[in-house]
C-alpha cells in the first residue's frame, strides 16, 4: 500500500480507531495547546534536534554536544575576516561523510517517494486548467533532480560501489512504482470529473499536507520539526519509514502532534507510520501501523525529551569544565 492508496482507504483506515476513541471513559486531555509540561522555562530549552532527541543514542547526543561547545568557543575567540572562515568550517564539519547504509536508504527513500508527491501537488498548483495538466510529463522531469540528491547521498555517506549499484536499483523501483500510482490516480480524477477545478483536482488526489514546518521553540528543540505528512481533515499526522518497527517512531509521532496542536490550536488523534520496505520483488511492499495518539504516548515523548535534555545538561557541564578545555590545552600545547 503507498501513499494513494493510503489516501483511498483513510476513512476504513481510522474508523475502528474512531470508534475505540469515542467508547473511551475519558477523552484525550494532554493537547499540545493546553498542557503545561510541553512547554519549558527558557533557561531549560537546550536548542538541540529533535530527531536527535527522539532517535539519537547518549553517544550521539555527546557528540553533537562536544562539537556545539567547541563551536561556541572558536566562536568566542573568533572576529572580523577570520569569522567567515569558521563559519565555513561549522558548515564541512556538519556535512562529514559517514558510511551508513541504512540513513541513506531512509534518505534516498524518502525523496522518491515524499518528493513524488510533492512534485504532482506542486504540477496540479501550477497548471492553468485540469485539461492542460499533463502529470506523466511533469513527474518525468522531476527525475532528474532526484539523479542528483542520489548523488549527494552516495557521497555524503561514502558508501562502497555495491551499496550504491544495489540502492539505485531499489529506488529506481520505488520512484517508478510511486509515479506510476501517482499519474494513475490523477488521471482518473480527471477522467471521473473532467470539469472539476484544480482546488478540487488537488484536494481529492493529493490530500495531504506534505513536510509541514512546524515551530515550537518553547519544547525546547532547535528549528523546525516536520512530519512526512499531516492529513487534517483526519486529525492523522505520520510518517514514512523504511526500518524495523520501533516504539521511537510512535513517540516521534506524538511529538509532532503535540506540536501541531500547539501551532494550529486543531486536534490531532491518529499518528500513522508507513513502512517501506524494498527487496527483490517487482514492486516495493508497504505496512500500515495506525494509532491513537493517547493521554499514555502524550506523556511518554514528555517523559522521554526530559530524561534526554537532563542527560545533556550534565554532559554539558562535565565538557565546559573538563573535556573541551582539556581538549583546547592539549592542542595548544602540541
Amino acid at each position: 500500500m503507498s501513499f494513494v492508496i493510503l489516501s483511498n482507504n483513510l476513512e476504513n483506515l481510522f474508523r475502528p480507531l474512531r470508534d475505540q476513541l469515542q467508547a473511551k471513559s475519558e477523552p484525550l486531555s494532554l493537547r499540545g495547546y493546553s498542557w503545561a509540561d510541553l512547554i519549558l522555562p527558557p533557561y531549560e530549552r537546550l536548542n538541540i534536534p529533535f530527531q536527535l532527541i527522539v532517535y539519537g543514542s547518549n553517544d550521539d547526543l555527546l557528540a553533537y554536544l562536544s562539537k556545539k561547545i567547541r563551536r561556541k568557543k572558536e566562536l568566542g575567540t573568533t572576529s572580523g575576516a577570520s569569522e567567515e572562515a569558521t563559519r565555513q568550517k561549522r558548515e564541512n564539519e556538519d556535512e562529514v561523510p559517514t558510511n551508513d547504509y541504512a540513513r541513506a536508504r531512509g534518505l534516498l527513500f524518502h525523496e522518491c517517494v515524499v518528493n513524488t508527491l510533492a512534485q504532482a501537488r506542486k504540477s496540479i498548483y501550477r497548471a492553468k486548467q485540469v485539461r492542460s495538466l499533463d502529470i506523466v510529463r511533469s513527474l518525468n522531469k522531476n527525475r532528474g533532480a532526484l539523479l542528483k540528491k542520489r548523488s549527494k547521498i552516495f557521497a555524503k555517506y561514502r558508501l562502497s560501489k555495491t551499496d550504491r549499484k544495489r540502492l539505485t536499483v531499489l529506488s529506481e523501483r520505488v520512484v517508478s512504482f510511486e509515479t506510476l500510482l501517482v499519474c494513475a490516480h490523477v488521471n482518473y480524477w480527471i477522467s471521473r470529473s473532467p470539469a472539476m477545478s484544480l482546488d478540487s483536482l488537488l484536494s481529492s488526489a493529493v490530500p495531504m499536507l506534505l513536510e509541514h514546518n512546524i515551530s515550537f521553540p518553547e519544547m525546547g528543540f532547535s528549528g523546525d520539526m516536520t512530519p512526512d505528512f499531516v492529513y487534517p481533515q483526519f486529525s492523522a499526522i505520520g510518517e514514512l519509514k523504511t526500518g524495523e518497527p520501533s516504539l521511537s517512531h510512535r513517540i516521534a509521532v506524538t511529538g509532532y502532534a503535540l506540536a501541531y496542536e500547539k501551532q494550529h490550536n486543531l486536534d490531532v488523534d491518529f499518528g500513522v507510520l508507513l513502512y517501506l520496505d524494498v527487496q527483490d520483488f517487482k514492486a516495493p511492499l508497504y505496512k500500515i501501523d495506525a494509532f491513537i495518539i493517547s493521554d499514555v504516548y502524550r506523556r511518554l515523548f514528555v517523559e522521554h525529551r526530559n530524561d534526554k535534555f537532563v542527560f545533556a545538561k550534565k554532559e554539558i557541564e562535565k565538557l565546559q569544565k573538563n573535556g573541551i578545555t582539556s581538549a583546547g590545552s592539549n592542542k595548544a600545547n602540541s
